[in-house]
């Protein structure tokens, strides 16, 4: 969690795969979706591994 935490602004989520159920696929989701319900992660945190560094690197 403290790498999580201390390195937020270099990590993103990402997968190649595509599956009609994606739950099935991506575990890594739920794991980060549980970690902000624990509080051991903020909202802000999460949105930028899911999606907000990548924004950001691909300057979309």
């Amino acid at each position: 969690i403290g790498f999580i935490n201390e390195f937020q602004d270099r990590l993103l989520f990402g997968t190649d795969q595509s599956f009609g159920r994606p739950e099935l696929v991506m575990p890594h989701q739920g794991f980060l979706k549980g970690l902000v319900a624990e509080g051991k992660i903020s909202g802000e945190v999460y949105e930028k591994i899911a999606w907000k560094n990548a924004t950001r690197l691909l300057g979309l």
